[in-house]
């Protein structure tokens, strides 16, 4: 059609377009549109930022055909292909493609409309190419009904078309046919478009060709096309064919020159030289991959689930949205900072965000109720926004106060060797507390938040015998100590705990000292009974400081 050098729109009259001008005109056998597009890159941005691309009519209330939108969001862009028909003088029907596109990359796109008969009648379908594949093909039953004003009389007189100087995009040759492009048609793509250059073979070039060979560069790009591959490498010298997975892993694996030595459609010497060519510039999403989370950077503010914080103390939250490409839109409302409601009429404002780090803080004691939403551009679990809700407890914290107590609280029964310990108290912070568990081991911990302070330590101890368990806390004003004794034994013996030790008499007869230390769980038993395994006579010992002391068997 022309060159769009222009910083606005450009406006082509529909007189010499019959398509454009109205869908019931067009010919039976459809019509194709063939164009050039590049999408240049943009500064991040925290809104949504909408353009119409291209329209023949479509993007107003009394005009049909096909509409193309850029959308760009923070750093997304994506394009939405619209098909819109008439259903009657209220109302039309509303087909859309959406597609995620590479920046800075020339990509020929094809689109055809063609009429189908289907079991709802007769209805327009819209299919889309990009570099010579098809994308995707509009569903006849997933439209939308939209609102319109329909006059026999009155139609779009004119094609609106995006000035390339306008910043956002640039299009160029642009071709319309009165016809529907066939397959190999619109396979034939220019290789100004899908050539990025040639590189040199390398020590990883290997891990990427395939077993397959191919006389034609068209059929290597097939057949990673088919591999779903973005990238193929090709041989014109050995007709060898390598796939790359992505545009990124190509950049990262190797360097590449805009420029070949050998022709793609020539014979070529030189079979050190691969030729780079784009086989797809669509981003594919996964739909499945998405949801709003909300959590603490610092997990020492939860208490009992809630957040708890001291007024004018920062709480930083982490929010994130897996796939970011379906997002529109992220909100926080409710009481934020700087935005806290003074009494009951009024209500916060809404803060637009980024995915990232949020800081936030309160000047006023009390509940503070945060809320987050996520505004999508397709359905999560049916519904196109999501919601997460945060509650934090500003608390107003004394700064003269000494520690009042101390309590050590054992978790586990008396005689296990995993022992769980509960330590609370309260006082003015920060509260530093260090318990030692008696068997030279020792475990502190600290909080900067919290004037009821609760800490939970654990031993597993692999001694047996009798511990005293201690604990010392202080702050600024006051530190105090408190202790509890712990018994570590055998509960459940069987044969194979029973000891066998040799015991030597001493020059007292009744008095035997025993010769090893690796076993001390009689100790905390009334006695313990042995056998000689010669007389087959038994003996009941008491343990007396360091020796065992001989009771009489009275049977």
């Amino acid at each position: 059609m022309l060159l769009l050098d222009s910083n606005d729109y450009y406006h082509i009259s529909n007189d010499e377009f019959k398509c454009f001008r109205q869908l019931s005109i067009c010919s039976t056998h459809g019509w194709s549109l063939r164009f050039k597009l590049r999408l240049n890159p943009f500064p991040t941005r925290d809104r949504e930022h909408k353009y119409l691309l291209f329209s023949t009519g479509a993007h107003e209330t009394h005009g049909d055909g096909i509409l193309i939108y850029l959308y760009q969001l923070n750093n997304v862009a994506y394009l939405e292909f619209g098909l819109k028909e008439f259903l009657d003088d209220q109302f039309a029907y509303y087909w859309q493609i959406e597609v995620d596109l590479e920046i800075d990359q020339w990509i020929e796109v094809v689109t055809t409309i063609q009429q189908h008969m289907t079991s709802i009648g007769k209805h327009y379908q819209m299919k889309v190419f990009f570099d010579g594949y098809l994308y995707k093909e509009t569903e006849i039953e997933n439209y939308k009904e939209m609102f319109i004003f329909k006059y026999d009389q009155i139609h779009s007189k004119s094609t609106i078309i995006y000035g390339n100087s306008s910043g956002v995009a640039t299009i160029d040759d642009i071709i319309y046919y009165e016809k529907i492009l066939t397959d190999e048609d619109i396979a034939h793509v220019s290789l100004d478009v899908i050539s990025l250059g040639c590189l040199k073979n390398n020590d990883r070039m290997h891990q990427y060709i395939i077993a397959e060979t191919f006389d034609k560069w068209k059929l290597c790009r097939d057949e990673c096309y088919n591999r779903k591959m973005k990238i193929a490498l090709y041989s014109s010298a050995n007709n060898e064919c390598g796939c790359i997975q992505s545009s990124v892993e190509l950049n990262t694996s190797f360097t590449y020159d805009t420029q070949c030595s050998c022709s793609l459609n020539k014979l070529c010497s030189d079979n050190k030289e691969w030729h780079v060519l784009v086989v797809s510039s669509t981003i594919d999403l996964i739909h499945t991959e998405v949801g709003l989370e909300v959590r603490l950077t610092d997990s020492s503010f939860l208490t009992y689930g809630r957040a708890q914080v001291q007024r004018n103390e920062g709480v930083e939250m982490i929010v994130s949205v897996k796939n970011e490409r379906n997002l529109v839109a992220l909100t926080v409302y409710g009481d934020i900072e700087d935005q806290e409601s003074t009494n009951m009429e009024s209500t916060s404002n809404e803060i637009h965000i980024i995915p990232g780090a949020l800081s936030l803080s309160w000047k006023n004691a009390g509940i503070k109720k945060v809320q987050f939403r996520a505004d999508y551009r397709r359905m999560v679990n049916d519904e196109m926004a999501e919601y997460h809700t945060i509650n934090v407890e500003v608390v107003h914290v004394k700064t003269d106060l000494p520690l009042k107590f101390i309590h050590l609280s054992p978790n586990n029964y008396n005689g296990r060797t995993y022992q769980n310990f509960t330590v609370q108290t309260y006082g003015s912070i920060p509260i530093n507390c260090t318990i030692d568990f008696g068997d030279g081991h020792r475990q502190a911990n600290a909080t900067k938040h919290h004037q009821y302070y609760t800490g939970f330590f654990s031993r597993n101890y692999t001694r047996y015998g009798q511990y005293n368990v201690s604990v010392q806390c202080f702050n600024q004003l006051s530190d105090n100590t408190t202790q509890i004794t712990r018994t570590i034994r055998r509960e459940k013996m069987n044969k194979k705990m029973i000891i066998y030790k040799n015991l030597i008499q001493t020059s007292t007869s009744t008095r035997f000292n025993l010769l090893s230390r690796e076993d001390y769980s009689f100790r905390h038993v009334n006695c313990l009974n042995l056998r000689n395994t010669i007389t087959n006579e038994k003996l009941k010992l008491i343990w007396r400081k360091t020796t065992l002391e001989v009771i009489p068997n009275e049977s």
